[in-house]
């Protein structure tokens, strides 16, 4: 047996292929509460990972109103004309493999109009699995299983509203 130093003390953490955020964890969404901030890291905010991709939706984040007061911001999306997506890439890409199931949980709040909503996975314009769900008046944790129709590497999750309106999302979640 050797001695210890007395020198040595504390811990390390070294955070390789975010074993820290996502890799241990099988979560597949990366920033899935809008909650990223730079005191995380300094160029990070509640938009951090995710992406409005398309025209006809505005995304804001908002703070009134949250599912809890511990979980503040969430995504607020008004869309006057349908086939815009906000889209996350989970942690460089999400890995998808076909014929497995991916479950998928989503809270939701209706705040104007419909909110009926499409959520994919996607490589670029390629739907890889897909579900429709709609959002009710209050916050609502809705369940669904994606099924991936073939493999890709780097899919992205993609929320698209399908009805003008303003839907809130927040609590994105995917596992394998």
């Amino acid at each position: 047996s050797y001695a210890i130093s007395p020198n040595l003390m504390g811990i390390f953490f070294e955070d390789i292929s975010y074993a820290a955020d996502g890799g241990l964890y099988a979560e597949q969404i990366r920033n899935r509460d809008f909650e990223f901030n730079n005191l995380d890291r300094g160029e990070w905010n509640a938009q951090s990972f995710w992406n409005l991709v398309g025209e006809g939706t505005e995304w804001v984040n908002a703070t009134d109103n949250p599912i809890h007061k511990n979980n503040s911001h969430y995504a607020v999306l008004t869309t006057t004309k349908v086939g815009a997506s906000l889209q996350n890439e989970g942690n460089d890409g999400i890995v998808v493999r076909k014929g497995d199931k991916y479950n998928l949980t989503i809270f939701l709040k209706k705040m104007e109009g419909a909110g009926k909503v499409r959520v994919r996975l996607i490589d670029g314009k390629t739907t890889l699995a897909e579900t429709t769900i709609s959002a009710s008046a209050g916050w609502t944790p809705l369940k669904a299983v994606l099924t991936a129709k073939a493999d890709c590497d780097n899919a992205k999750l993609a929320i698209e509203p399908l009805q003008t309106g303003k839907v809130a999302v927040d609590f994105v979640s995917l596992f394998p």
